[in-house]
């Protein structure tokens, strides 16, 4: 946690939010396994179901 000492409050925490931004949107460009997108699929299927 040395990282506070180098940077004001105000900067480490832009850094940290860019960081996350950036680690958030690889995450939903990354393609899903083929297992968790049968179950994603089905998954919508049930909730579209459940709003009729």
């Amino acid at each position: 946690m040395s990282m506070d000492r180098e940077l004001p409050a105000g900067e480490w925490y832009e850094t940290a939010e860019t960081v996350l931004k950036q680690y958030k949107q690889e995450l939903l460009d990354a393609p899903l396994p083929e297992p968790l997108e049968k179950l994603l699929a089905e998954r919508q299927k049930n909730i579209s179901r459940k709003q009729l």
